[in-house]
């Protein structure tokens, strides 16, 4: 049994039968069973989390939500805007109809096509880069090359 097996059965057994055996019974059993029910719920945040690598780009693209791009921007110190979704939901789209991250330069031409942005708008929207920002909101895995057309 590794690690999230044993967490996830902890977790079970506490949530199944609601008692906590190690809490003591001398009337702090409230304080503890809050903040065991704190505990639990950050470990089950954990646990639910997608797997990333050491660089915070997910291993498994179809783990991607938008409630995790959403946490991945806020890291990055990204707020997102219309454009920003523009960008990440044709990303996806692209990521999954051909199976490989799409080059700058597609996001560049569709983000002209449906908002009539200048060739800088990309760049304008993750300025710490491509690869580094758009990327690892979208929930791509790491780029080996990138292009920008």
């Amino acid at each position: 049994m590794d690690r999230e097996d044993e967490i996830s059965a902890f977790v079970g057994s506490i949530r199944e039968h609601n008692h906590f055996p190690f809490a003591p019974g001398n009337g702090r059993d409230v304080k503890y069973r809050h903040e065991i029910y704190e505990i639990l719920r950050i470990a089950e945040e954990i646990m639910e989390a997608p797997e990333t690598d050491v660089e915070g780009y997910l291993i498994d693209p179809a783990q991607w939500t938008e409630d995790w791009a959403k946490d991945k921007a806020h890291q990055l110190n990204i707020e997102l805007t219309d454009d920003h979704w523009e960008a990440i939901k044709f990303m996806r789209a692209f990521q999954e109809e051909h199976q490989v991250s799409p080059d700058a330069r597609f996001v560049i031409r569709h983000l002209t096509e449906t908002r009539g942005a200048g060739r800088n708008r990309l760049f304008e929207l993750f300025p710490y880069g491509y690869p580094g920002q758009a990327c690892k909101i979208a929930g791509m895995k790491r780029p080996r090359i990138w292009s920008t057309g």
